[in-house]
């Protein structure tokens, strides 16, 4: 008997919705983005002073800052299933191995990293 994969997909799919983009989002959200917040807050690079409170809002210089330090983190380099790539490179490479499985049926295993 053969291996039944299974993907799972999170995000409804709707017209003129990219469902499947925010799914792959989510695999590298924790690395992406999470971590450079958490940093910048940890570093008090981000502060109270910084929020918006009567519109859940942040300040334009905080916000370039956090869109600055996640397209350096998109852009370094980490050591991927024995390849030294980027994280714009793993990106790739997860799409592609998606399109297999939908296509193909191919075998598919999400990216994760601990912390």
């Amino acid at each position: 008997m053969g291996l039944i994969h299974i993907a799972v997909f999170l995000h409804f799919d709707r017209q003129k919705r990219t469902s499947l983009t925010f799914d792959l989002m989510e695999e590298f959200r924790q690395q992406l983005v999470d971590k450079v917040v958490f940093s910048l807050v940890n570093t008090k690079q981000i502060s109270n002073d910084d929020l918006d409170k009567r519109n859940n809002s942040i300040s334009l210089d905080v916000r370039k800052l956090i869109i600055g330090r996640v397209l350096d983190k998109v852009n370094s380099n980490i050591n991927y299933e024995g390849e030294n790539l980027s994280y714009a490179q793993i990106i790739d490479k997860q799409a592609k191995k998606i399109v297999n499985y939908l296509i193909n049926g191919e075998k598919y295993t999400g990216f994760s990293l601990r912390w």
